[in-house]
C-alpha cells in the first residue's frame, strides 16, 4: 500500500509504503521498482528499494501534487500495487508503454481482489481496445477483458455487455491495422461472438461472405471458427461442421476433428459421455485433444449441464498426474473446474479437498492455483478485508 499526504500548498508532505504478505505472514520480499509521478507536462520517477515492511520516501517530500501516481511503473516489482478507479481510467492515455501496461496489470489484480469493481476494469479495457497500438499490450487487454467477461460476469451481465464489446472490436477490425494486430482483434471478437449480430458476423466470415481487410486466415482459423459456432449453437451447426470437416485434407486434423465432435454436440449427454470416457487412460493419449474437448464441454455456456461431471474431473487428477505429461494435470484443471465460478462448483471443490486430506501437496497447490478465481468469487468480501 502507498499513503500520500499533501500540505496546504498541494505539495507532498509524506509518502509512505507498506508491504504486506497476502498469506498473512510477516514475510518481506526485498525488491526494487519505480513509482512515476505524472504531471501535465512531465513525469518524475522515484526509484524505490524496498527492504523492510515500511519505507518513507523522503525524496518525494516537497514535490508538487501529481495528476497521477503509477506504482511499479517499470514493471520490475512483484505483488499487488495500489491503484484507484480514477487512476486506472487514465491508463489508455499514459504515453509510456511499460507504465501503461503496468497500470493495466495493477488494475486487473486490484479488480480480482475486490478492491476495484470488475465493471470499472472491464470498461477501461474496452476503452483501451479502441486505440491500443502496441501488440503486446493489446494482447494483454484482450486476455484481461475476456477473463473478466467469462469468469466474473453473470450470465445476465454478459448479455448486457456482449453487444458493446463485440461492436467495438468489429468496428476496429474495419480500420487500417497491421495483420498481427488484426489477428489479435479477431481472436478477441470470436470469444465474444456467442449470440446475436456478432454470431451472425462470425458465421458470415467463416462462410466467406464477409471479408475483413488485412485479416489473414488459414485453414486452422476456419476450423476454429466452425467449432466456435457449434459451441455458440448457431442454427446451421450441423451444416457448418460437415463443411468444415470436408475442407480438411490432413488425416491428423481430420482425426482430431472427429475426436472433438462429441464435445461440440448440442446434446449434453453426448458431451458428458465423452468426458466420462476420459477416465480410461487409453482415451487420454492425445492430451492436447483432451484439453480442447474439456474446454468445449466445461465452457461457461455449457456449465449448467457439465457441472454434474465436475466431481469426476477432480477424482481423476491423481491418476492423471501419474500417467500424463508433466504439464497435463494443470491443463486438465484449468479446462475443467478452473473454468467455473458458481457456488455449486465451489462446494464440489471444497468437498473434494475435505475428503482428501492426504492429497499430494504439489497436486493440491495445482488445484488451488487453477481454482483461484473460483475461490476469489466465493470469498470476495473476505478478500476486501
Amino acid at each position: 500500500t502507498g499513503t500520500v499526504l499533501y500540505d496546504d500548498l498541494n505539495r507532498i508532505q509524506s509518502f509512505e509504503l507498506e508491504q504486506q504478505a497476502e498469506d498473512g505472514s510477516k514475510n518481506i520480499w526485498p525488491q526494487v521498482f519505480d513509482i512515476a509521478l505524472v504531471y501535465r507536462d512531465s513525469v518524475h520517477t522515484l526509484k524505490v528499494s524496498l527492504k523492510e515492511q515500511n519505507l518513507r520516501l523522503a525524496k518525494a517530500e516537497g514535490l508538487a501534487k501529481p495528476e497521477l501516481v503509477i506504482f511499479n511503473s517499470n514493471g520490475m516489482g512483484y505483488g499487488v500495487f495500489p491503484v484507484t478507479a480514477r487512476e486506472l481510467e487514465s491508463a489508455p492515455e499514459i504515453k509510456n508503454e511499460i507504465a501503461r501496461a503496468a497500470m493495466y496489470l495493477n488494475g486487473h489484480e486490484n479488480a480480482l481482489n475486490g478492491l476495484l469493481s470488475v465493471e470499472t476494469a472491464f470498461d477501461v479495457y474496452a476503452h483501451g481496445l479502441k486505440n491500443e497500438k502496441n501488440e503486446l499490450i493489446l494482447s494483454l487487454l484482450t486476455r484481461q477483458a475476456g477473463h473478466l467477461f467469462w469468469t466474473y460476469f453473470t450470465d445476465e451481465e454478459r448479455l448486457e455487455r456482449q453487444n458493446e464489446i463485440q461492436e467495438l472490436l468489429f468496428t476496429r477490425l474495419q480500420s487500417t491495422e497491421e495483420p498481427s494486430i488484426k489477428k489479435t482483434l479477431f481472436r478477441s471478437f470470436q470469444s465474444f461472438a456467442f449470440t446475436g449480430v456478432a454470431r451472425d458476423r462470425l458465421y458470415r466470415i467463416w462462410n466467406k461472405e464477409l471479408s475483413i481487410p488485412n485479416l489473414v486466415l488459414n485453414e486452422d482459423d476456419f476450423t476454429q471458427m466452425a467449432m466456435r459456432l457449434a459451441l455458440y449453437e448457431h442454427p446451421s451447426t450441423g451444416q457448418i461442421l460437415d463443411q468444415a470437416r470436408t475442407a480438411l485434407k490432413d488425416p491428423n486434423k481430420i482425426e482430431r476433428f472427429d475426436f472433438l465432435l462429441p464435445a461440440l454436440s448440442a446434446e449434453p449427454t453426448t458431451r458428458i459421455d465423452l468426458f466420462r470416457s476420459f477416465a480410461g487412460k487409453e482415451n487420454r493419449e492425445k492430451e492436447n485433444w483432451v484439453l480442447s474437448a474439456c474446454y468445449y464441454i466445461h465452457h461457461p455456456l455449457r456449465q449448467k449441464t457439465a457441472i454434474e461431471s465436475l466431481g469426476l474431473s477432480l477424482d481423476l487428477i491423481e491418476e492423471i498426474q501419474q500417467t500424463g505429461d508433466i504439464f497435463f494435470p494443470k491443463g486438465w484443471l484449468d479446462n475443467t473446474i478452473g473454468m467455473y465460478s458458481s457456488e455449486e462448483a465451489y462446494k464440489v471443490l471444497d468437498g473434494f479437498l475435505v475428503a482428501n486430506p492426504e492429497l499430494n501437496p504439489q497436486l493440491k497447490l495445482k488445484i488451488l492455483q487453477s481454482t483461484d478465481d473460483l475461490y476469489r468469487i466465493q470469498h470476495k468480501e473476505d478478500l476486501k478485508n
